[in-house]
């Protein structure tokens, strides 16, 4: 796992005191915006020292929560790439992309403590209540056990990330 990705993602965390990309992207003056984008999920885009996220009206409200925090990872990660291009967002969970990949390390951390993960474990809830309670997808959910992992844990992961899913 790579821990820098992990690192950005904590020190933001720390620094807004919050996990909630909204308010993050609002301190770090990053313009989030919904529209009507059909069935693209989202985008980051960069226009100058002017910096976008993008998020479709359409979805539902958790799923806006997993876009704008995987756009803030573009932002912290890729803003060299968004600078000639637009990163547009149709399948979310696209592990085969470096740079998707990293967003979603980047998002799953910020989004969800360890300690309040375990928790849910500890109580007895199984793996997709855990992300019922979380208010998130599974997926992202995996990303995370993913991290956590990394890290010495060993837990079960009985969802397969697949490229595909938000499609």
């Amino acid at each position: 796992m790579n821990d820098y990705i992990i690192n950005r993602s904590i020190r933001l965390i720390k620094k807004y005191k919050t996990r909630n990309p909204f308010e993050i992207a609002a301190n770090m003056n990053i313009d989030v915006l919904f529209m009507d984008l059909g069935k693209l999920k989202g985008f980051y885009k960069r226009d100058g020292h002017n910096r976008f996220i993008i998020i479709n009206d359409q979805i539902y409200e958790p799923l806006q929560r997993i876009v704008c925090a995987h756009e803030l990872g573009h932002d912290q990660l890729h803003r060299h790439i968004a600078e000639n291009h637009t990163l547009q967002e149709f399948a979310i969970y696209d592990m085969k992309s470096k740079p998707e990949y990293e967003a979603n390390l980047f998002a799953a951390e910020l989004l969800f403590s360890t300690k309040d993960v375990l928790e849910y474990f500890d109580q007895g809830y199984n793996f997709y209540e855990t992300a019922c309670f979380l208010k998130t997808d599974v997926h992202m959910l995996a990303v995370k056990l993913m991290i956590m992992n990394s890290n010495g844990y060993q837990l079960n992961i009985p969802v397969d990330l697949k490229s595909d899913f938000l499609r």
